[in-house]
């Protein structure tokens, strides 16, 4: 997941760069390429969250160590 982020943020990237060379608007939300420029660093922030996210919960997973089930102790 978190390749498939830097995956997106390098897209958003190169369509930035193409917009800009081609004098497009993108600071005007109201316009097609600003909109879509706003668009597409709202979903690249939302997926680098949710990578960060993720990595967190697998990370505290791994350095929690793991007890033993209730009830699953002979006494």
């Amino acid at each position: 997941m978190c390749e498939a982020a830097a995956q997106a943020q390098q897209c958003r990237d190169r369509l930035e760069e193409e917009a800009r060379a081609g004098s497009l608007p993108l600071s005007d939300p109201a316009q097609p390429y600003g909109i879509l420029m706003a668009e597409a660093t709202r979903l690249t922030d939302e997926f680098q969250h949710t990578c960060d996210v993720l990595q967190h919960g697998v990370d505290e997973a791994r350095a929690t160590p793991t007890a033993p089930a209730a009830g699953s102790e002979h006494g």
